[in-house]
């Protein structure tokens, strides 16, 4: 979903804005990030972690 916003990302999966803004937060927790534009260091470093 990269590059989309919170709405585009809801009417594609058929949810409300809210639940999706819910569901990033969460993802956000569990991999102690604050920002979108942490996510990909954060993957990338849990996948060194795992090889």
């Amino acid at each position: 979903m990269a590059g989309h916003s919170h709405a585009e990302m809801a009417r594609l999966i058929e949810v409300k804005t809210s639940t999706v803004i819910y569901l990033i937060r969460r993802i956000y927790l569990r991999l102690n990030i604050t920002r979108r534009s942490e996510v990909i260091g954060a993957l990338l470093q849990d996948s060194e972690t795992l090889s």
